[in-house]
């Protein structure tokens, strides 16, 4: 039956009636607030929900003069990023742009992604040039930022990496899609880096600090290094794939104190058909990892470094070389643990540095997968200042196995073989006389040719040493008058 009021006016009547009482309302909302229409899954109003890190507090160039209180009060660019003031506070802003200042940092669009996220910087996966976006990222103040996991980004600028800075790829891919290099190119090559380090005047003036990058795929299309860490004190490099660069896949150069892990350098080497000859690649270098120019305290472990392109013709594939700059200490220091190498004129190469200690690792040395032919060896330990020891590694050769000029080297249960004509020991074709050779329990086979000894003294202890040399080639070494056998036992 229907009511009517006094005015006639229709009436309807409620259940529980209470819950339409606005102060009851009022007091669901302050226990509840959203959730009462499930727009997330239980707790109070404030419990799964956190605090602005930011304030959207003012414009640059707005009419009214606005001062920054806090170093969360952020204000907005005509670029649409935010920026924070992180000088002395109060400060006025009087800045008609934050690049008037570097003390303005960059916090993103704040646009509901998390800040240390690429999309807050406006990043979507696959966008056809990352680099804006990237330098954007370069201007936070965040230490440790990421990328979607398994996104691709494109830059065609070199990726420009500051101090404090860690960045977690997730998987990602960068795909190069600037210039590629070529031999014209090589008087500049040392700069042209997909991720690159201040240089501070060669490292005489200064150093980066406390850089790290991790699981990341590098895709240089023929671009000249894939990661330069130049004068850098504490970095880190962990589960990276580096494919295809003209000139190095890793350059450690005046770096100290550096964790490298994990790590797979493919086809890091010049293409012959960029118009590489092998003087000029001696000179431009093409390597797979180079460690030196002063670096010390370096590092590395589980590495694979090969160059399986018979088109590419590599110089060597892990190298440390003690060239440094004036009042810079000498690369020493350096530990390499789990490597392999492959498809270099000479796969592990030491010079002129303190002590390196190589462990657990196999090189090899294949004639057919060596375009640059200069020296032929597996192994070049060459004027070193002190001691490369090599602990339980493995040697496997088609022609010469080790270039001991003026070199300083200890092998530890290490297993070396020649299957083809070839010379254990070769001089080559570069000075240096005075070094010391010894073999502690090694096994060293070969299966034809001599084994040439130059240009060092050699101590064998509890060594095996086998040969199926013919009667026209019976030697197994064959020793220079520059050399000594101290002991054989």
């Amino acid at each position: 039956m229907a009511v009517y009021d006094s005015y006639g006016v229709q009436q309807f009547y409620f259940r529980n009636i209470l819950k339409y009482d606005p102060d009851q309302l009022r007091q669901e909302l302050l226990s509840y607030g959203d959730k009462i229409v499930s727009s997330s899954h239980g707790g109070t109003v404030y419990s799964d929900y956190d605090l602005s890190e930011f304030i959207k507090y003012a414009e640059f160039l707005s009419e009214e003069p606005t001062t920054v209180t806090l170093q969360r009060q952020a204000v907005k660019h005509s670029d649409n990023m935010w920026y924070i003031w992180t000088g002395a506070l109060p400060h006025k802003i009087s800045e008609r742009s934050p690049a008037d200042d570097k003390k303005w940092r960059c916090v993103g669009l704040l646009n509901g992604f998390p800040v240390r996220d690429a999309q807050n910087f406006g990043f979507t996966d696959g966008m056809e040039e990352a680099s804006p976006i990237i330098i954007a990222m370069m201007e936070s103040p965040f230490f440790n930022m990421t990328f979607p996991s398994g996104s691709t980004i494109n830059i065609a600028q070199t990726w420009n990496l500051r101090s404090d800075l860690s960045i977690n790829f997730q998987g990602s891919v960068i795909y190069w899609k600037g210039e590629q290099m070529e031999i014209l190119d090589k008087s500049k090559s040392a700069t042209m880096c997909i991720f690159d380090t201040e240089d501070y005047g060669g490292g005489t003036t200064g150093s980066s600090r406390n850089i790290h990058l991790s699981n990341l795929i590098i895709n240089a299309n023929e671009y000249a290094i894939g990661i330069a860490m130049r004068n850098v004190t504490r970095f880190s490099l962990i589960n990276i794939e580096i494919n295809n660069t003209q000139k190095t896949g890793i350059d450690i150069s005046n770096s100290h104190f550096g964790d490298i892990k994990n790590i797979a350098l493919t086809n890091c080497a010049p293409l012959t058909s960029k118009g590489f000859t092998s003087d000029s690649i001696e000179e431009h270098r093409g390597d797979g990892i180079i460690i030196w120019y002063g670096s010390t305290h370096v590092a590395v472990d589980n590495i694979k470094v090969q160059n399986a392109d018979k088109l590419r013709s590599g110089r060597c594939g892990i190298v440390v070389d003690g060239y440094a700059p004036p009042n810079q200490p000498d690369t020493r220091i350096i530990s390499i643990n789990n490597a392999y190498a492959f498809g270099y004129d000479r796969p592990v190469h030491t010079e002129l540095c303190g002590v390196v200690i190589i462990s657990n690792s196999v090189f090899e040395y294949s004639s057919n997968y060596d375009n640059h032919k200069k020296f032929k060896c597996v192994a070049i330990v060459w004027n070193t200042l002190e001691v490369t020891e090599f602990i339980n590694c493995v040697f496997r050769s088609d022609f010469n196995f080790l270039k001991p000029s003026g070199g300083k080297a200890i092998f530890n249960g290490c297993n070396i073989t020649l299957s083809h004509e070839g010379e254990f020991f070769t001089a080559g074709n570069a000075a240096g006389f005075g070094g010391k050779i010894e073999f502690n329990n090694c096994t060293l086979s070969q299966r034809s040719g001599n084994g040439g000894m130059y240009g060092a003294d050699f101590t064998f202890n509890h060594c095996i040493l086998n040969s199926d040399n013919d009667d026209k080639k019976p030697s197994v070494f064959t020793i220079g008058s520059e050399s000594n056998v101290h002991a054989v036992r």
